[in-house]
């Protein structure tokens, strides 16, 4: 089920029966919302009216990571099959298929849009890899990244330093241009797998969630330090996915108990 919800009013803008299996990903682009499933497929969605725009199909399992171009020409996929697809965004035609060299599922993936390059996590893995979205050429490797699945990264607006978040309970920031690892933050008590991890618009903090015993704790932490500034509870099981609004003043949080929440981060 995909649902668009109004942040404002926490309104039911549009409920979707989007795929046969259930939603794995999603990526947000001027009017349309993308959805990656378990039936292998990604579609492309109407944000204002809630309508199937395309299908693309290409896959050969699971699709668990969804980005768009910084020429927002492009839809880029990664799944379970180890594949990273780049499609046409405007005729749903596959424009590259990289096969990579990634353990297992590519579990998370971001863009850094200052130099035009895709950023790949390949769950177990525990590597992450830098490749151009121009060419499909992997460019740097960081191996031995995390010790378990590496679920979400996320990049400071200036896409100096990347975050990733592990369930090896860490949280790790590297400089991009050189692939270095620059702090490993303070680990959370109790202890707790870290599933999603945010960056605020000002590129000071990190919003995480996880899960651990009872924990259905968001995180946020000083990018700076490592260290840990404030928790925010509410939710009944671990939290899934997150988003920091564009103006930093408040966060969205998913939860595998069935709800969204809404936090003010001022």
């Amino acid at each position: 089920m995909l649902i668009i919800w109004s942040i404002e009013s926490g309104d039911e803008i549009h409920a979707i029966e989007a795929h046969d299996k259930e939603v794995n990903c999603i990526a947000v682009e001027r009017d349309s919302v993308f959805t990656g499933s378990s039936d292998n497929t990604i579609k492309q969605w109407n944000l204002e009216t809630g309508n199937l725009v395309r299908v693309f199909k290409g896959h050969q399992g699971p699709v668990y990571a969804l980005c768009v171009s910084s020429d927002k020409k492009l839809v880029i996929s990664g799944g379970d099959d180890r594949k990273i697809i780049f499609w046409d965004m405007n005729t749903g035609a596959k424009t590259r298929v990289v096969n990579t060299k990634h353990f297992d599922r590519i579990s998370a993936m971001v863009i850094d849009h200052n130099r035009n390059m895709l950023v790949s996590a390949g769950g177990l893995g525990k590597k992450i890899d830098q490749r151009s979205i121009e060419t499909g050429e992997l460019l740097r490797t960081i191996k031995d990244a995390h010790v378990h699945r590496i679920p979400s990264m996320a990049l400071t607006p200036d896409g100096k330093m990347l975050v990733s978040v592990s369930w090896d309970q860490t949280l790790k920031i590297w400089e991009m241009e050189s692939g270095a690892l620059i702090l490993v933050a303070d680990r959370p008590t109790p202890p707790s797998r870290l599933y999603a991890v945010s960056v605020t618009p000002d590129g000071k903090y990190a919003i995480t969630g996880g899960s651990g015993v009872g924990d259905g704790v968001v995180r946020k932490w000083d990018l700076k330090t490592g260290k840990l500034i404030q928790t925010y509870r509410g939710h009944k099981d671990w939290v899934a996915c997150l988003a920091v609004s564009a103006d930093g003043k408040r966060m969205v949080s998913g939860s595998d108990d069935g709800t969204l929440n809404v936090w003010n981060l001022d």
